[in-house]
């Protein structure tokens, strides 16, 4: 049974999971994750507050982009950044 099944994931191009979860103390949250078996995958988490979390890792390298709510519900203070006026 397991050679066959180290066959069959040998075979894969790729694999999705999707998650939904339910309660705990950010609310209900459901998550995508998809990857390749060679050096790629991807996974956003959304929760029901509208915070969002995306995660992409490429070889080695992870790249992550968090909305404004999963900040704030992260504790993360939020600025307005202000450019300078033209001319001056």
């Amino acid at each position: 049974m397991l050679r066959d099944a180290n066959s069959t994931m040998g075979r894969l191009r790729a694999v999705t999971i999707d998650t939904r979860t339910t309660g705990g103390a950010g609310g209900a949250s459901s998550t995508h994750l998809t990857t390749d078996p060679k050096h790629a995958c991807a996974a956003t988490t959304t929760w029901t507050s509208g915070a969002e979390f995306g995660q992409i890792r490429i070889g080695d390298t992870d790249y992550v982009r968090p909305n404004g709510a999963y900040l704030k519900a992260a504790g993360h203070t939020m600025r307005e950044v202000r450019s300078a006026s033209p001319g001056g």
